[in-house]
């Protein structure tokens, strides 16, 4: 179902073993949820408790076919990037109670091609920044989307469990950090040296 609304559209059996499942008829760039839950092979009608799965986003829409996607923290994921209201060159970035609908926690994730990625922040024109080079501390911000600037192409090093990290281009030892802890509103995100728990 969209988020926000009660109703839930129900696909009647999904195969033992399937890894991946196909859904029509969803609207673009929207934010849903689903969940699975399993039913007795005799077909008798019970069913086990339903098991809800993260919230998506469709692609398509203002984000021109690109996916649009909210980057969590990996050890606080009641906490996403937040772009802050509207979009301005040298905006801050920082944790915010994550909110699938909170178009300051949506990001247009565009391919630069080479394993590197940006994210523009829905609605406007600017991208998340490392600024130049790379030092511990280093503050994350908005900048006007430009895809030839290397401080705005990040590579998603998979860390496995549908988890990345997110280097920065320019400076390949340093990655978005969200801070210490597992997070708190107004929480700065900033670049650190890179390493397994950024």
């Amino acid at each position: 179902r969209k988020v926000g609304t009660s109703t839930w559209s129900y696909k009647t059996s999904i195969q033992p073993g399937t890894t991946q499942h196909t859904i029509t008829g969803l609207s673009a760039n929207t934010t849903y949820q689903w969940q699975v839950r399993s039913k007795c092979s005799n077909n008798q009608g019970a069913s086990y408790g339903a098991g809800a799965g993260p919230n998506f986003t469709t692609s398509g829409g203002s984000s021109g076919g690109n996916s649009v996607v909210t980057l969590r923290k990996s050890n606080g994921m009641g906490f996403g990037i937040d772009g802050n209201n509207g979009g301005s060159n040298g905006q801050n970035v920082y944790l915010w109670s994550y909110n699938a609908n909170n178009a300051n926690q949506r990001w247009i994730e565009f391919n630069r091609g080479g394993g590197y990625y940006s994210y523009k922040k829905q609605g406007t024109n600017y991208c998340l920044d490392g600024g130049g080079g790379g030092s511990n501390n280093q503050n994350l911000k908005l900048w006007t989307c430009n895809s030839g600037n290397q401080n705005q192409q990040w590579r998603k090093v998979n860390l496995g469990g549908g988890q990345y990290r997110l280097e920065k281009r320019n400076a390949p030892g340093y990655s978005i950090d969200g801070g210490g802890g597992s997070g708190s509103n107004g929480q700065n995100v900033k670049i650190w040296s890179s390493n397994i728990n950024n």
